[in-house]
């Protein structure tokens, strides 16, 4: 049977059905009147506590930086090398991105490390 959920789930055995074109496969994003994925509490899809033996929940993240703190050490762990292969290649990609799409990209990269975002920024 069919789920009847809707995702942004592409792919799969022998995808025939152009794959869902060049719409967005992640959300949020930048595309105007792009559907949203579904959420379903019924699902266990929620942020909210339930009481069950005790409380439950989705614990919050320490703090935003964590978020960004695997990615800064990996590219503080890099070469000189390996840091301008990096910076070429997220250049070379997002060069071709528009404009405001760059430009909210770009504080990940300094949440990661000052010195990345400079560099991705200078590209």
């Amino acid at each position: 049977p069919r789920c009847p959920y809707a995702t942004y789930q592409r792919d799969g055995a022998a995808t025939v059905n152009g794959n869902g074109g060049s719409g967005p496969n992640y959300f949020p994003n930048s595309i105007p009147h792009a559907p949203a994925p579904q959420f379903h509490d019924s699902l266990g899809l929620t942020t909210t506590n339930e009481l069950v033996y005790g409380y439950i929940g989705r614990p919050a993240a320490p703090t935003p930086e964590a978020d960004y703190a695997q990615a800064g050490d990996l590219y503080r762990r890099l070469t000189a090398d390996q840091q301008q292969e990096l910076i070429d290649n997220i250049v070379g990609s997002l060069s071709k991105a528009r404009v405001d799409i760059q430009q909210r990209q770009l504080p990940h990269f300094y949440q990661a490390d000052q010195q990345y975002g400079q560099r991705i920024e200078a590209g």
